[in-house]
Parts: C-alpha cells; structure tokens; sequence
C-alpha cells in the first residue's frame, strides 16, 4: 500500500487539497489538526494518537485497526460546539466561556 504524508500547509504547502487527499486515503493516521475531523466526516477510517484531539471518541487509536463507529451522536456534539460570527461578534460566544470556565480549564492542560 502507498503511503502519503501531508504536513502541515502552514509550513509545507500542497497542490493538492486536504478534501481531495483524504478521498483517496484508505485510512487516515494523524496526531493533531482538521485532516483527521476531515476524514472521519468524509467517512474514512481515522487513527488518532492524541488522546485529546475532539475526533478521538470515533477513531481507533493503535494504527492497524480500523474501525468504523456509529458517529451520529459525536456529530451532533461537534454541531452544538459551533458557534456562528454572529455569536461571536455578539460576545455571547466569550461570555459562554467564562460562564463556564473553560478558559480556566483549558489553560490548566499546559
């Protein structure tokens, strides 16, 4: 089987887009960064090794198995965690995290 890398665009950039990468993936491998939400709502079988990445509930996470989990119920968490320019412009989005001290919470990782 072939394999490709994709890194980062930031640093590496592609010719090719991420959409159009991951379509012809068999599975996806990856740590960090949208390749992997990519793959798995483009139904492709993801491996993550970031214990903290959001795609990790509907991943496998030992290269060399795939999976293919039901994703309806982590779609609709990811659908609920958007928020809108409008929310934002708004401040309801920043109000909403320090309500709830996510900001605290989050920091407290690093």
């Amino acid at each position: 089987a072939e394999v490709e890398v994709r890194l980062h665009p930031a640093n590496h950039p592609s010719n090719e887009s991420l959409p159009c990468q991951v379509a012809r993936a068999g599975v996806v491998i990856g740590t960090a960064g949208t390749a992997l939400v990519r793959a798995v709502l483009d139904g492709v079988p993801t491996t993550c090794l970031d214990p903290r990445h959001i795609a990790r509930p509907v991943t496998s996470h030992v290269i060399g198995d795939v999976i293919m989990p039901d994703r309806t119920e982590w779609l609709n968490k990811l659908a609920y965690a958007q928020w809108s320019h409008a929310e934002i412009k708004s401040g309801e989005l920043w109000e909403h995290l320090n309500d709830h001290n996510t900001i605290a919470r989050y920091r407290s990782c690093y």
